[in-house]
């Protein structure tokens, strides 16, 4: 090792930004989860009324369209916080004894004993893929991380707690969305 005991770099938009805005779609803009926002958010305000009501028989309730506007600002705001995680890049840092990757209010930290495999495949266009298979609680989770030209990779590859296997990808035919 060269002196640094630790490697920093933001993940390129490239290696998270797809898979954000996937997670985004399947989870929350689909038609089933529209369906269950719109319905608890209307079952939730009758509920609501009808115990204002019922306690104040004489509580004279404003215009409920208000609440009809909810919804739609409600999804705006997910939206807004999917955009805001675009922008802001995860940031990975590696050191001898673990790995810690943190992105907007998450975190991960890996310890090195939890390391089971290593992969780092070289693509295209200066595109290198990070692949952590690590156990947690008696489970194999997969960390996939998009690593930067600016990172030393022979630094890094002595930094990693285990030898990783290194996939030159570049002779196959990979299209990748959002080259940014």
């Amino acid at each position: 090792m060269s002196g640094r005991s630790k490697i920093t770099w933001s993940v390129p938009r490239w290696a998270f930004v797809p898979q954000l805005w996937q997670s985004l779609r399947r989870c929350i803009l689909n038609r089933h989860a529209m369906r269950n926002i719109c319905v608890g958010t209307l079952v939730s305000c009758a509920a609501i009324v009808g115990v204002l009501k019922i306690a104040f028989p004489a509580l004279v309730i404003p215009n409920l369209w208000h609440v009809v506007a909810a919804i739609p600002i409600l999804l705006l705001a997910l939206v807004l916080q999917f955009g805001m995680l675009t922008v802001l890049r995860p940031s990975v840092t590696l050191r001898p004894d673990r790995l810690q990757k943190s992105h907007g209010q998450t975190g991960l930290q890996i310890k090195a004993d939890q390391f089971v495999a290593i992969q780092l495949y070289v693509h295209r266009q200066h595109r290198i893929r990070l692949k952590l298979r690590y156990r947690r609680r008696d489970r194999l989770h997969t960390l996939v991380l998009g690593v930067p030209c600016s990172v030393d990779l022979d630094q890094m590859i002595a930094m990693l707690p285990i030898s990783p296997k290194i996939r030159d990808a570049r002779a196959r035919r990979i299209w990748v969305e959002n080259c940014t």
